[in-house]
């Protein structure tokens, strides 16, 4: 079966903390969160040149003196079945992996964690686990299956770190706070600042994003609750 890539970031400061990374984006995910600024992955991959995975292995081979790792995202890479062996062949470059996820499929992860081929993991946590969970990801999403993909992230060993994007209108201070509550023991909790471009619903490009004082002070509310929230993107 094909591995499906449709886009190769050869080098990356930022989506790895600590780490210069190559990126791969696969396509198609199972949410609509309609915030998202990967529209072309999610409703149109068909539209993008695939990359011919052999392609992308020697390009890391040639380069893997100078980057630590490599970041699988999308979309959402778990909906790919043979992610586990295209994980593998970057580790036999001895190279490190990351993996962006949604945390939707927590049997995929548990793969990954007994073949033990991830260094580092990332996954969103788009709202509190409530209906407000279904209005950030435009879809009924299975709450369990996210809370069992936390719950395995955290006793996995595995480095990890959360991210949740924050849109003016769909997270509030309250929202925030009701989420930090069910994840006090987080390691690193990463708050993004919301990008108004190129949105899934067009409608969410003229939101305007919270400001960095508004952010810092969102950030330093939560410190009470998670230790370590830091921002990314503001």
């Amino acid at each position: 079966m094909e591995f499906l890539i449709k886009g190769f970031l050869k080098t990356s400061l930022i989506e790895w903390p600590g780490e210069i990374a190559a990126v791969i984006f696969l396509p198609h995910c199972n949410f609509r969160c309609p915030f998202c600024h990967n529209s072309d992955l999610v409703l149109r991959p068909q539209n993008l040149t695939t990359i011919p995975e052999d392609e992308v292995l020697v390009d890391l081979a040639k380069r893997r003196s100078w980057i630590d790792g490599v970041v699988i995202t999308g979309g959402e890479p778990t909906l790919q079945p043979n992610l586990p062996q295209f994980l593998l062949k970057i580790k036999q470059l001895n190279l490190k992996t990351m993996l962006e996820t949604n945390g939707s499929h927590p049997e995929m992860l548990q793969v990954l964690f007994k073949r033990n081929l991830l260094d580092y993991l990332s996954m969103d946590l788009k709202a509190p686990f409530d209906e407000r969970y279904q209005k950030a990801t435009g879809i009924k999403v299975n709450l369990s299956d996210i809370q069992k993909s936390m719950n395995m992230i955290r006793k996995s060993g595995v480095n990890y770190e959360f991210r949740t994007t924050v849109v003016p209108g769909f997270l509030s201070k309250v929202d925030l706070f009701d989420l930090a509550e069910s994840i006090p023991w987080a390691k690193r909790w990463f708050l993004q600042q919301f990008v108004p471009h190129n949105t899934l619903n067009p409608e969410f490009t003229k939101i305007k994003p919270y400001s960095k004082k508004e952010m810092e002070k969102m950030t330093k509310m939560l410190r009470e609750i998670v230790r370590t929230v830091r921002l990314r993107g503001v």
